[in-house]
């Protein structure tokens, strides 16, 4: 197994670091497919709004889209990628499986770039302390990084939670928001340290309310979020902060659109230490936070007039029938390795494939008969060893809760003494 190992070793220690860049957005798409009273065919038309987003997304070119008021059906996150995204020759957007509650009309939904990225899985928070009900579900996507076809392997993750909070200012809604905000810090508390992203339209009028210090001064001060640009203070009807204000693009409501202009910092994107520190392959990149269409001169206006230079006149007009509020960009760096010479052991009397990543269970194919297994770690310690037989060509699995997060080296033993070995990535 020596031989295995060390030309296993040599092909984490024969790579260069490289680095890619993605770009993620969050969207409140203004009751988007979801006809109100006040929201209607006419004043907030679906065919018009498909243009409309379309002019925003092919402007903004994200990897990453989370949007909020999202009708409540999954034809409509299908119609999103459909007309919106991949249209006039693309086709790398993908997007997540449709989640929502039974008691609100309006869902979450995360699109990405295939080629750069995958869904490893998903779920939704829909109960707080008590067992509570919350007001609208909050989805957790996890993320991975696809490295190039000649990198390390599919590593990297990069979790997203995505949160549309109550809105409103009666002491009720405050309450609404905390509860919310509360349970997604206290479920976040059993996972493990990670790369986390928080997006969402919060509501907030001020970082004094208990839904922000929930997120940011979290009692666990290891799971706290940050604000990349540090904009803390009371942002409702405040110039001071009006480079970072998404809400109203209208100073006159159509019915549909709240009006008032552009007044409230009702949307974020914030991020965790592991994000902001670098410590584990995604960091933020500086100064790269921006409300698109946001140029600080729009102080109770519209987005869009007078004019707004900080973005072409088409993207400014299409940003203010869209919806009523901004949406919000940042870009993430991602660290990779890019294998150089060995990517593989040919020439082995013995084949094993494994699917990686590694959640709890570890699941292996081999081409021969077998009669033990090996699980070895980085510094070529055994960690686990069994005597087993694993058929050929039919797909094995064996428990690997007990294992920490890292890369690792399974060894088989094929029954006439001959041996092979695969990595395997452990999450």
């Amino acid at each position: 197994m020596r031989v295995l190992f060390l030309a296993l070793l040599l092909i984490f220690s024969s790579v260069i670091s490289a680095q890619d860049t993605l770009k993620m957005m969050h969207y409140n798409l203004l009751n988007y497919g979801n006809t109100t009273t006040y929201c209607t065919t006419s004043n907030n038309n679906l065919a018009d709004k498909d243009g409309f987003l379309k002019t925003v997304t092919k402007y903004v070119q994200p990897d990453i889209l989370t949007v909020n008021e999202m009708g409540a059906n999954q034809v409509y996150a299908q119609r999103i990628l459909v007309n919106v995204l991949n249209t006039d020759g693309v086709t790398k957007y993908a997007r997540a499986n449709y989640t929502n509650n039974s008691f609100s009309d309006l869902a979450n939904m995360l699109f990405y770039n295939s080629e750069k990225l995958g869904l490893a899985s998903q779920y939704f928070l829909d109960k707080g302390t008590n067992n509570a009900s919350l007001t609208r579900i909050v989805d957790f996507y996890k993320l991975y990084y696809k490295e190039p076809a000649n990198g390390a392997g599919d590593t990297t993750f990069l979790y997203v939670i995505t949160t549309h909070l109550k809105a409103g200012s009666t002491t009720s809604d405050v309450q609404d928001r905390g509860f919310t905000a509360e349970a997604i810090m206290a479920h976040l508390a059993t996972l493990p340290k990670a790369n986390y992203i928080i997006s969402g339209d919060f509501n907030l009028q001020t970082s004094n309310e208990v839904a922000f210090q929930n997120l940011t001064n979290y009692t666990d001060a290891s799971f706290r979020f940050y604000d990349p640009v540090n904009q803390i203070g009371s942002w409702n009807n405040n110039a001071n902060f009006a480079s970072v204000h998404t809400q109203s693009t209208h100073v006159t409501s159509n019915g549909c659109a709240s009006g008032g202009g552009m007044d409230d910092r009702f949307d974020f994107v914030l991020m965790n230490d592991y994000v902001r520190d670098n410590m584990a392959k995604v960091v933020y990149v500086e100064d790269s936070y921006t409300a698109v269409g946001q140029d600080g001169q729009r102080f109770n206006q519209d987005v869009n007039a007078p004019t707004n230079s900080s973005v072409p006149s088409a993207v400014a007009n299409a940003l203010y029938a869209m919806s009523d509020h901004l949406p919000v960009t940042l870009k993430l760096a991602v660290e990779f390795t890019e294998a150089q010479g060995i990517n593989s052991i040919n020439n082995l009397p013995v084949e094993v494939r494994v699917v990686n990543p590694v959640e709890s269970s570890l699941k292996l194919k081999v081409s021969r008969e077998t009669k033990a297994l090996k699980i070895i770690d980085i510094s070529g310690r055994t960690v686990f060893e069994k005597n087993t037989i694993f058929l050929p060509q039919e797909w094995n699995q064996i428990s690997v809760e007990f294992l920490m997060h890292g890369i690792y080296f399974v060894e088989i033993t094929a029954v006439d003494g001959q041996k092979a070995a695969a990595k395997i990535i452990k999450n």
